[in-house]
């Protein structure tokens, strides 16, 4: 039965802290319900995952994504990890993190009225990771994909065998002092390296569509670079943020300079993530 609540007009918008059960561990996410929901609409919903040593009050606030919700009508919802982190390594079987943030999509398509067709996963940094790690075992559950400052980790292709068609947005900054752009030896691919992975994952042209945005900032300046013809007419798209840090562009939040470094006043990363995923639903 749906919540009380839901067969209630609402006339503002609504966030709330819950906690869901799963394998005799609670968990606990935030859930925002954009201004004006009607129960009797279908919504979107994306799920963010926030970075190591964050929480989800913190990925709403160096996102300010409940904003970009209210303004164009989806669901979002903030999953908590476990010591404020996602475990994306671990095998297939045992991964709790993994088992978590399907479980909770389920149980918000039961409560809420969601749109099957399109539900979204974006991840910043830690949760980047994660994000990449369930693309890979994806079952037509998320219609697509995006990952802020988090590169392909060497651990990736265990979990990639069958590649799945479905499309991904990645945003990072070239000074990024906490991943490196170009990457950590043999530990941490660059980011080229990782767009060339996703580009063979989703057997894309390498033929690539390179392009420099308008820029109003006088500290960075951003690239962006479309994959042509992947599978099933999906899209890859890697925006790179040149001179900027570990961040979320569009948004200084509360990290440090010293972590965070300049972050890009060319780009707002929430409303990029939203325009990319209201392009694509799975029933396409």
């Amino acid at each position: 039965m749906k919540r009380i609540i839901i067969m209630l007009v609402v006339l503002f918008s609504f966030t709330l802290a819950q906690n869901i059960t799963i394998n005799q561990k609670e968990r606990s996410y935030i859930l925002h319900l954009p201004q004006n929901y009607q129960a009797e609409n279908s919504y979107p919903l994306v799920v963010l995952l926030h970075g190591a040593n964050l929480t989800a009050n913190n990925m709403i606030t160096i996102s300010d994504f409940n904003s970009t919700a209210d303004k164009n009508s989806f669901i979002a919802v903030y999953p908590n990890g476990i010591n404020k982190s996602w475990d994306y390594i671990s095998r297939p079987d045992i991964n709790e993190d993994t088992v978590f943030i399907k479980t909770l999509v389920a149980k918000l398509v039961k409560d809420y009225n969601i749109d099957n067709n399109r539900i979204y996963l974006a991840g910043f940094s830690n949760g980047g990771f994660m994000t990449q790690r369930i693309l890979c075992e994806n079952e037509r559950l998320f219609a697509a994909f995006a990952s802020v400052a988090a590169q392909v980790f060497r651990e990736l292709p265990i979990f990639c065998a069958t590649p799945k068609p479905t499309s991904l947005l990645l945003i990072h900054g070239t000074a990024d002092n906490i991943l490196p752009f170009d990457g950590v030896g043999q530990k941490l691919p660059s980011v080229t390296k990782s767009f060339e992975f996703w580009l063979q994952y989703l057997s894309c042209s390498t033929d690539i569509l390179g392009s420099d945005l308008e820029s109003v900032d006088e500290e960075t300046r951003v690239s962006l670079f479309k994959a042509k013809d992947c599978i099933d007419n999906q899209d890859l798209y890697l925006y790179a943020v040149v001179n900027g840090g570990h961040n979320w562009p569009g948004h200084s939040g509360f990290i440090p300079f010293s972590i965070a470094g300049h972050t890009t006043k060319d780009i707002d990363a929430s409303e990029l993530l939203w325009e990319f995923f209201s392009k694509h639903s799975l029933n396409e």
